[in-house]
């Protein structure tokens, strides 16, 4: 457990103290220098015909995350750049690019989430790294550890490690969380990576964490959850997140950064202009939409998502960014007062009424598993390890 006041004095979002500037020049050079590129691509981008779910540092509501799989251990011999792969990351942070404030990894080497939080850190960023794999195996990270990881921008006040693994997958599915401050409010957020099965496995692992995550958000605590959860929106692994006000027999508490992307709703089940949500969204690998970001229905509002084109150097999946801003109708212990109150007991998983298991339950066979590369030998995230 990590602890730490719950006010931070870390400089203003992409500003770094004066008398710190000689020091940490050297630190942030390469990742401010990226995260111009990035921006001026970004423009280019944005420069033509108009669409639907257009989301820009300028426009999106205040709250910023990004959720991205790195492809960390699979992607990483030529044309792979990890280089490119760990400052495209921290410019994420950087106020001219989209100056986020949470970020959740997966598929990461330890070094390379180490080396990100050192580059963050000047930034006020503090994180969490959750191994799913830490045999020191070569062909995994060099043998270094793998797994998923969380960071957000101020001190982290307490942290957990969700176990959702059922029995049958090939490595541990476990989920790292942080307690922190998200601008002012004390909030949960946690990187996600389901197994990548056809449903069997990732159906029960997903209401798990969405009955975890509920707690949390029954003591009124705002919930973020970013990842990739390996499976297409209108699955029944999908399920347990979706707000009812979605539609289409959402059995969750969440809203979903690019539910309203009219852009990409699914047509088999919403109509543009006439549906203001849709379970569905921009893909993010290959042609299916497999990573998300949910908020809490209760603490946000105005959900946005965008994900980037690929980036062939530094992964198989598209970065995923998300917005969101604070909603007022929610619990007073949501709100920036009640989040200093002292935090009660999380409700014993045991103790709760059991969660309802998904009356819409059905394999996910809208793709298949992504196959091994023939060089790379097993791994995880992709097959068995």
């Amino acid at each position: 457990m990590r602890r730490g006041p719950l006010r931070s004095r870390v400089p203003a979002p992409g500003r770094v103290a004066p008398a710190l500037a000689p020091v940490l020049a050297p630190v942030l050079a390469p990742v401010v220098g990226l995260a111009l590129a990035l921006a001026l691509a970004g423009a280019a981008a944005f420069a033509g015909p108009a669409r639907a779910d257009t989301v820009t540092p300028d426009s999106a509501p205040a709250l910023r995350f990004v959720s991205y799989n790195i492809c960390g251990n699979m992607c990483g011999a030529d044309p792979y750049d990890n280089e490119r792969r760990i400052a495209g990351v921290a410019a994420q942070a950087v106020a001219a690019t989209w100056n986020a404030d949470q970020v959740f990894l997966q598929e990461v080497c330890r070094p390379q989430y180490d080396e990100i939080l050192r580059r963050l850190a000047p930034l006020g960023f503090h994180g969490s790294y959750g191994a799913t794999l830490a045999d020191g195996r070569a062909s995994v990270c060099g043998g270094a550890d793998y797994g998923n990881a969380v960071l957000v921008r101020g001190p982290v006040t307490d942290s957990a490690e969700l176990d959702l693994t059922v029995g049958g997958e090939s490595e541990p599915i476990t989920v790292p969380c942080v307690r922190s401050l998200l601008q002012g409010r004390t909030s949960w957020a946690c990187s996600v990576h389901l197994y990548w099965d056809d449903g069997t496995l990732a159906v029960p692992e997903a209401e798990e964490l969405a009955s975890r995550a509920e707690a949390w958000e029954a003591q009124g605590l705002p919930v973020v959850l970013g990842g990739d959860f390996n499976h297409s929106p209108r699955t029944a692994t999908l399920t347990p997140f979706y707000d009812p006000s979605v539609g289409d027999n959402g059995q969750g508490v969440f809203l979903e950064a690019d539910e309203t992307d009219t852009d990409h709703f699914d047509p088999a089940a919403c109509t543009a202009g006439v549906d203001p949500l849709c379970r569905s969204g921009e893909p993010t690998r290959n042609e299916k939409k497999i990573d998300y970001i949910f908020f809490s229905a209760c603490h946000f509002t105005s959900p946005r998502g965008d994900a980037l084109p690929l980036d062939p150097a530094v992964s198989d999946h598209r970065m995923l960014r998300g917005a969101a801003a604070w909603a007022d109708h929610c619990d007073p212990r949501g709100t920036s007062a009640g989040a200093l109150l002292p935090r009660g007991p999380l409700p014993d998983a045991a103790a709760r009424p059991p969660r309802p298991r998904s009356r819409r339950y059905a394999p996910d066979r809208s793709g298949p598993t992504p196959p091994r590369r023939p060089d790379s030998g097993p791994s995880p995230g992709r097959s068995a390890a």
